[in-house]
């Protein structure tokens, strides 16, 4: 396996390219680390990495269906976010109910 590890603005400028890096399309775990900084000076880069982590996500299913390669799994890590839920859902987490 192998595993890249960057800063958030490190993988938007990495991913800003993402049709012509095949690294960035075999991605197909992404672990967001800090997501209670949201609201501070990294936000709009971490809301934008997210983003785009998504949209490839969604272009990579309807480009090669639901292989186990187009899928993308993210994991979003915080010391203690008050909405928690909401953010999840924006990330695309399923509602357990």
């Amino acid at each position: 396996a192998k595993i890249i590890v960057c800063t958030v603005k490190q993988w938007d400028s990495l991913s800003r390219r993402w049709r012509q890096r095949k690294a960035v399309q075999a991605v197909s775990l992404c672990i967001v680390d800090d997501l209670h900084f949201l609201g501070g000076d990294v936000g709009p880069s971490m809301e934008v990495v997210i983003s785009r982590m998504r949209y490839i996500s969604s272009q990579k299913q309807q480009n090669g269906g639901k292989s186990a390669s187009a899928l993308l799994r993210m994991v979003g890590l915080s010391a203690s976010i008050a909405n928690a839920r909401e953010v999840g859902e924006w990330m695309g987490v399923p509602s357990k109910g």
